[in-house]
């Protein structure tokens, strides 16, 4: 019996529970509902009830919209740019609402013209016009530069080594001395079409220019000037030259033609001494080709007086043989005797005569 007390008791603690709790929930909704204010709607034709109550929109919470993402925008601030070859100028520029770590590219429409570096320095090369571009994502923004044509209106001759100066723009040097020389135009980055060299003593110094460059050479003692022309300006110096004791720029030049008139005369005499040996030679070869003529001559002389003198020995004989064969005949016909016969037959030949010799 007190155990079936106790459960009825639990059950009906656990419903009034139950009860609470949904009450609670009632009325917790019914007053959040009641703290929204409620506005009547505009009138409508055909609205048959104006009694209806409307919330207000603005009032009723609303979902959280998502944020858009801003558009990235890339403006150059430097307005139009205009400087003188050789300048450098730095490009404004603003980036905004790009990702973090986006890179911006810079380039130029003509880098004969200008040329800029990675962060945005641009350098005059050459007078025109140049289009400065940016780039940063798929965002692009441009300027324009013009570079102006510097005039020059001053030229320098600078010195290269240690030198005595004994003035404005007045020197001393020594014989043999060689002073090389260059020229600085302003303002920096002019330039000029032609530039020249003139000396102004040519007995005391030379000098052998190339362009911005000149190299001058003390031959004697004395004083001149050198000067240099671009264009339309100009600038001069003046050197004195003294004698050193050992004079070695003299000396040096006269070595110089001691070396040249030596390899001459050297030339001249191996030419004469081979004309010399080939006039022997020939000389040599005619007299072998004489001597050889004249051997031949006297073989040849030799042969014919030996053919000769054989001729007459055989000429000599056949007459002495001739004219014993006539005693022969001649007697043998006095005698009233036959001629005798030939060697070769009965046939009697006549006496053989000097005529028949000749």
């Amino acid at each position: 019996m007190n155990k079936y007390k106790r459960r009825k008791r639990a059950l009906i603690v656990v419903v009034i529970i139950i009860i609470v709790a949904m009450l609670f929930t009632y009325v917790f909704a019914l007053t959040s509902f009641a703290s929204y204010a409620y506005t009547p709607p505009p009138s409508q034709p055909g609205v048959e009830d104006p009694s209806i109550w409307y919330p207000d929109p603005s009032n009723m919470p609303m979902d959280e919209e998502e944020d858009e993402e801003p558009d990235p925008v890339l403006t150059i601030t430097s307005g139009m740019v205009r400087f003188n070859v050789g300048e450098r100028f730095r490009i404004q520029y603003k980036m905004e609402d790009f990702p973090p770590g986006t890179l911006l590219e810079w380039q130029t429409s003509n880098t004969a013209v200008a040329v800029i570096s990675s962060d945005g320095v641009l350098l005059a090369v050459s007078p025109g016009n140049v289009e400065v571009i940016a780039i940063a994502g798929d965002k692009r923004a441009s300027v324009l530069a013009t570079v102006n044509e510097i005039v020059a209106d001053h030229i320098v001759i600078l010195i290269s080594g240690d030198i005595v100066q004994t003035g404005t723009k007045k020197y001393e040097i020594e014989l043999g001395d060689v002073i090389r020389l260059s020229t600085r135009i302003l303002p920096e980055g002019a330039k000029v079409n032609r530039i020249s060299w003139k000396l102004g003593n040519e007995k005391v110094a030379k000098i052998s220019p190339n362009f911005q460059t000149c190299e001058v050479v003390a031959i004697e003692a004395g004083e001149t000037t050198v000067s240099v022309t671009a264009d339309n300006i100009s600038d001069t110096i003046t050197f004195t030259v003294i004698a050193s004791g050992l004079l070695v720029g003299r000396l040096q030049e006269l070595i110089g033609f001691a070396v040249i008139i030596v390899v001459a005369i050297v030339a001249v005499l191996v030419f004469f001494s081979w004309r010399s040996n080939k006039r022997k030679k020939e000389i040599a070869r005619q007299k072998a080709a004489a001597a050889r003529r004249k051997k031949e001559e006297a073989e040849q002389r030799a042969h014919e007086e030996a053919e000769r003198a054989e001729m007459q020995r055989e000429l000599r004989s056949a007459q002495t043989e001739n004219r014993e064969t006539l005693k022969i005949n001649g007697a043998a016909v006095g005698a009233g005797l036959p001629a005798p016969p030939s060697e070769g037959g009965t046939k009697q030949e006549r006496p053989v005569t000097l005529d028949d010799l000749d």
